[in-house]
C-alpha cells in the first residue's frame, strides 16, 4: 500500500500539467499513487499525463462535473491513510509530502495539516509567520478569522483518508468556497496542523473571481448552510461553537463586502443588518462591511486598494520564492 495518494484534478490545464506532475514525481518522499481526474477536459492535457509513463500515475476521465466531484472521485479510489491535493496549475517544492506525512505521523489525532506557500502573484508566503504558529492549530476558526485567511487552498493539504471520508468530501455543485466548506468540517472531526514553511507555489487571480461574481452573481456562502445543519445535529464540538459561530459571522462578512463591490448594496445592506454581527475578533471585517453599505464608493476605493497591495510583487523575495516562482 502506498504512503499517500495524490489526488490530481484536471480540467484544461493542459500548460501546466506537465509541470505540475514532475513536481510530484521530484518528491523525496517516492511511495505514492498518482490519481489524475480528468474532469472533461477539451484541450490535450491527458495526452500529456499519459505520456509521463510512470506506473504509479492512473489517469481516470470523465465527463465534465465540477472539480468537487474530480477530488471526490480521487478520494473515492484512494488506497493509501493519507491523501493530498494538488491543483493542476500549482506545484510543490520536493520536501512538501516527506514534512506533511511527517508531522501527520507524529500527531496521529490530526485530521489534515497545511503547510505555507508561495502567491504566485506576488512571490511571497501566503501566511505571515507571525499569523498562526507552526504546530497543531487548537482552534482553526478563531486562528482563521484572526489571520483574515483561511490556512489552506487545496494544494497546500494533506489530510487523512478516513477523516476526509468522515467529513464527507468536498461539497458537490458549490462553484465557491468548496474546500473552505471542507475544511470547516474536518476542523470538527479532529484538531488540524500547520507548517510555516512555504512548500508549494500557487497561482490565485483574486480580480478575476470577483469579474466572474459580477457576471453571474455572488453566491450565498455554502460553509453558513454547512455549519447551520451540522449545529442542529449537535455534530460541532462544544469546545469550538462559539469560535464556529465566530467564523460563520466573518464569512458573511465577506459575503456582504462582495454583494457591495459587485454594485447589490441593497442586498449588502439587508444581509449586514440581519444575519451580521460585531466582535472584536472580526472587527476589522466589520468596520470594512460597514463602509462598504454605507459609503460604497469609499468602501469601494478601500478594497481596490487593498487588492493593489496584495497584487504587487516581493521587494526581496525569499530563496524559496525564487526557486518556485
Amino acid at each position: 500500500m502506498p504512503s499517500v495518494t495524490v489526488v490530481l484534478p484536471l480540467y484544461n490545464q493542459a500548460q501546466y500539467i506537465s509541470e505540475a506532475l514532475t513536481s510530484v514525481l521530484s518528491q523525496t518522499n517516492q511511495d505514492m499513487e498518482i490519481i489524475v481526474v480528468d474532469d472533461g477536459s477539451s484541450d490535450d492535457g491527458f495526452q500529456v499525463v499519459e505520456a509521463m509513463a510512470d506506473p504509479r500515475v492512473r489517469l481516470v476521465r470523465q465527463s465534465n462535473q465540477g472539480v468537487s466531484c474530480a477530488r471526490n472521485r480521487g478520494i473515492e479510489m484512494a488506497n493509501s491513510d493519507y491523501v493530498a491535493f494538488l491543483d493542476a496549475d500549482d506545484r510543490w517544492q520536493p520536501a512538501f509530502l516527506q514534512s506533511c506525512l511527517s508531522f501527520l505521523k507524529r500527531h496521529p489525532s490530526v485530521s489534515a495539516v497545511y503547510t505555507n506557500v508561495v502567491d504566485g502573484r506576488t512571490g511571497r508566503p501566503r501566511l505571515d509567520r507571525s499569523c498562526c504558529a507552526e504546530g497543531i492549530v487548537h482552534d482553526y476558526f478563531a486562528t482563521v478569522v484572526r489571520c483574515h485567511r483561511h490556512l489552506g487552498i487545496p494544494s497546500s493539504v494533506v489530510a487523512q483518508t478516513k477523516a476526509l471520508r468522515q467529513a464527507g468530501g468536498f461539497p458537490v455543485g458549490v462553484k465557491y468556497n468548496e474546500d473552505h466548506d471542507l475544511w470547516m468540517r474536518l476542523a470538527w472531526v479532529g484538531k488540524v496542523g500547520f507548517l510555516a514553511e512555504p512548500l508549494g507555489f500557487y497561482r490565485d487571480n483574486p480580480s478575476g473571481a470577483m469579474a466572474r461574481m459580477r457576471e453571474s452573481g455572488v453566491p450565498y456562502p455554502y460553509p453558513v448552510h454547512t455549519y447551520r445543519r451540522w449545529q442542529s445535529e449537535g455534530r460541532i464540538p462544544a469546545t469550538l461553537l462559539r469560535s464556529s459561530r465566530e467564523f460563520v459571522n466573518w464569512t458573511l462578512l465577506g459575503y456582504v463586502c462582495n454583494l457591495a463591490n459587485v454594485g447589490d448594496v441593497l442586498g449588502a445592506r439587508r444581509v449586514f443588518r440581519s444575519e451580521c454581527h460585531w466582535t472584536t475578533l472580526a472587527l476589522r471585517s466589520y468596520a470594512v462591511a460597514l463602509l462598504l453599505c454605507t459609503v460604497p464608493s469609499a468602501g469601494r476605493a478601500l478594497w481596490r486598494y487593498h487588492v493593489r497591495r496584495a497584487e504587487q510583487p516581493a521587494v526581496c523575495s525569499s530563496p524559496q520564492a525564487v526557486q518556485l516562482g
